[in-house]
């Protein structure tokens, strides 16, 4: 009876480790045993160099909607079975939540990263079933290689963080894969600090209207105005129009 206990205890405490850290729809680690290995794997002696890799997949929704769930669901454990087939063996690959995995990936050469991003979305692409849609998946990675990263030691939060910031950029350019620079993250934090004064700059009149003016050449005058926005904040600084106007287009503001 005591044997039986233990066998069946044993068995519990797997049972309940396989549902902390195993994603059920492809097999592969989840989110909370990434951060765990991850760390781990950041502190051992003699670590190599490391990136963190942050991937989706573009509008995966749609693919959904258009394929059927059944088919996506076939998609993401092929996908994921890729990412750890072309890695390399002591890379950590998980799924964090529907099209979003990650990727612990060690390497020698930062093109080794770049290369690996090309060669799973061409695979990814060969997963869609053949048919008249001729749909194709577009993978977007941002990519925060430990050396990079502004803390020390490497910490795992903030190289997912950044590895985030880098594939939200990579979303906006339309791109691949981007790395993980300061000047990205400066370029966020300049965008942030526009986005927490621009509706009090509204409501004090900090945004001018200058008319710049038309000349019709052929009779030799005044044709119209295109109505241009400035915007001189509460320093009586004016600040330049390419910081502001594509993200207040971005933002709907």
């Amino acid at each position: 009876a005591f044997l039986i206990y233990l066998r069946m205890n044993r068995s519990h405490q797997q049972e309940i480790y396989s549902l902390s850290y195993t994603d059920r729809l492809t097999g592969i680690g989840n989110f909370a045993k990434f951060r765990e290995d991850t760390g781990r794997a950041l502190k051992a002696p003699n670590a190599p160099a490391y990136a963190v890799l942050s991937m989706d997949i573009s509008n995966f929704k749609l693919f959904n909607d258009i394929m059927g769930f059944d088919t996506g669901d076939d998609v993401l454990r092929r996908f994921a079975a890729l990412l750890k087939e072309k890695a390399p063996s002591s890379a950590l690959v998980a799924r964090m939540s529907a099209d979003n995995f990650l990727v612990l990936f060690p390497y020698e050469e930062r093109d080794e990263i770049s290369v690996y991003c090309r060669i799973v979305e061409e695979r990814l692409n060969t997963f869609i079933p053949a048919g008249p849609s001729n749909y194709r998946l577009k993978l977007h990675a941002g990519i925060c290689c430990v050396e990079d990263n502004e803390t020390y030691p490497p910490e795992v939060n903030a190289l997912l963080d950044r590895a985030f910031i880098a594939k939200k950029n990579a979303r906006e350019k339309m791109e691949r894969s981007i790395f993980y620079d300061r000047s990205i993250r400066a370029t966020l934090l300049q965008e942030k600090e526009l986005e927490m004064h621009m509706e009090q700059a509204l409501n004090s009149g900090e945004f001018l209207v200058y008319i710049q003016p038309k000349i019709n050449i052929s009779r030799r005058g005044l044709a119209g105005g295109e109505a241009l926005v400035r915007w001189k904040n509460a320093e009586q600084r004016f600040i330049p129009p390419g910081e502001f106007i594509p993200l207040f287009e971005k933002n709907q503001f």
